[in-house]
Formats: C-alpha cells, structure tokens, sequence
C-alpha cells in the first residue's frame, strides 16, 4: 500500500518527463537488488504512483483518477495471483486442494449433509472465488492507496485538485 507513495509524490511534483528516470532507476535497483517478485512489485507500484501522480500534476480530475488507480491495482493484483502466480512460488492448484479439504473437514464436523455442500467443494468453484477476492483485494487495495497518498501530500502541503462526487461521472 506505501510503495507507490513515494512516486506519486515525485510525479505529482515534477511530471511525467522528469518522472520516467527515476522509474527506470526504482527498477533497475529492484532488478540488480532484489527478486523476480520484488521487481514485478516494485515496478507495478512504481508505474501506479507515476500514473497516479502525472494526473494529479496535469489537476486531471480525482474521480476518474482513482477509478484508474482501482483498475489499474485490481489488473496488477490478477496478475500476480492468478497469471504469475507460478512465478511467484503461489501454487494454485495446491491452494485449491487445501482449500478443499478445509471446507471437507468443516462440514463434516459440523454435521451437515456433505450432498448439499458438494457444489461448494469443487475446484473450478473455488478457483472462481480466488479470482473474485483478487478483485475485489484489487480494487480495495487501489483505493487505499488513492486515499492515503492523498492525505500525505495534503499534509505535505502539495496542491491537489478537488474530488468531486463519484455520481456526478
């Protein structure tokens, strides 16, 4: 939730030109200093915050800017659960097995019927509920950070456009 903070704060202060070096330079020092992991998050959290802030640097409007944010963390989140999870070390089908056997061991200690549980205990159910909570992690993720970067450079004094309702889109 901090990492893209500080580009957010950079980018809104001196735009997108100045901007793209010091994302090249977040991502050669993850590449040479850290893992695969460590530069896929890095990198995302860099390139979120450097949009984030070119639009808060052009005073582009708050609403649409942290639609964009919540998409934009949502996209990065299915990415690294779901499609680079192998990357990542996450073994989703191991995660889906557990996940099984857990729900297999609670309805059977509670006493239900294990016939009117059986749609829940399939794999292809379980692995849509993976997708769904990585988008709504996603989306709560983006929002946390679109607020929490707006507070600190509040508190930072840097001018920030007002936000306007989200109905008046």
């Amino acid at each position: 939730y901090l990492l893209p903070i500080p580009m957010v704060a950079y980018a809104s202060r001196y735009g997108l030109k100045s901007s793209l070096p010091v994302f090249v330079g977040m991502l050669a020092f993850s590449f040479f200093f850290g893992t695969v992991t460590t530069f896929f998050y890095a990198g995302t959290a860099a390139l979120l915050g450097m949009i984030f802030g070119t639009r808060i640097y052009h005073k582009r409007d708050l609403t649409q800017t942290m639609l964009i944010v919540m998409v934009l963390s949502t996209v990065f989140n299915v990415l690294s659960t779901i499609a680079l999870a192998s990357v990542f070390g996450y073994d989703l089908v191991r995660e889906v097995n557990e996940m099984q056997d857990m729900m297999g061991r609670v309805v059977s200690q509670t006493g239900a019927d294990p016939q009117a549980y059986a749609p829940l205990l399939e794999g292809g159910y379980i692995k849509q509920l993976i997708v769904i909570s990585a988008v709504i992690l996603g989306m709560v993720q983006g929002y946390i950070i679109y607020v929490l970067s707006l507070l600190i450079l509040k508190r930072l004094r840097f001018q920030v456009p007002k936000a306007r309702p989200i109905t008046l889109l």
